[in-house]
């Protein structure tokens, strides 16, 4: 298997497991932990878009969120 079939198969198992998100636009979250942006640790927003490849955009600041790297909570009301 080639370096770019490696690569491909990693994307496509990163990809199938973000079909199955729990997550979905209008969800109060807080971050626990957003790698390498500490002074993201506890904001709390709304998610208003989740992008092609899953990453979350929203209320908290203009960084993404992304799901398999980064700590969040849902918050229920």
């Amino acid at each position: 298997m080639s370096l770019e079939q490696s690569l491909l198969t990693v994307l496509v198992v990163e990809l199938g497991g973000l079909r199955d998100m729990k997550y979905k636009i209008g969800m109060k979250i807080k971050i626990l932990y957003m790698f390498g942006e500490p002074s993201y640790t506890n904001r709390i927003g709304i998610i208003q878009s989740i992008d092609a490849i899953g990453r979350l955009h929203g209320t908290w600041g203009s960084l993404a969120i992304i799901p398999n790297k980064d700590k969040i909570k849902i918050i229920k009301e």
